[in-house]
């Protein structure tokens, strides 16, 4: 009878641990699911803040595009009062911007377009 009482003790006590373990493991896989599900749901926010400021980056080439018009117009105006320094910097001025714009134009698509892949 001690026997068959220590057999069932040490073959109950084996069934409770590997339930508690079992029930350990699903609780880290809820925690875990729970995690990513939280992480998840920040990427759509961070994509359109992404979205808005490649636009609004976009506007900002724009607006120096204008800007370099702007230089050029005024360079040409130098020109023909022949204020050569004024010419000479409204120049060096129209190239930046123009630099600027372009490069600020192109990374602005290039943010856009990676943002429409995610």
């Amino acid at each position: 009878m001690n026997t068959q009482k220590s057999v069932y003790k040490r073959l109950f006590q084996e069934e409770v641990t590997e339930l508690s373990s079992h029930e350990i493991k699903l609780g880290a896989i809820d925690d875990l699911q729970n995690k990513f599900k939280t992480i998840a749901a920040k990427a759509p926010k961070l994509k359109d803040q992404i979205v808005k400021l490649a636009s609004e980056l976009s506007g900002v080439a724009g607006d120096l595009g204008k800007l370099q018009s702007d230089f050029v117009k005024l360079q040409s105006m130098a020109k023909e009062l022949g204020a050569d320094s004024v010419e000479l910097t409204a120049k060096t001025l129209a190239e930046n911007t123009g630099n600027f714009s372009s490069d600020w134009g192109k990374a602005a698509t290039n943010i856009s377009n990676a943002a429409k892949t995610i």
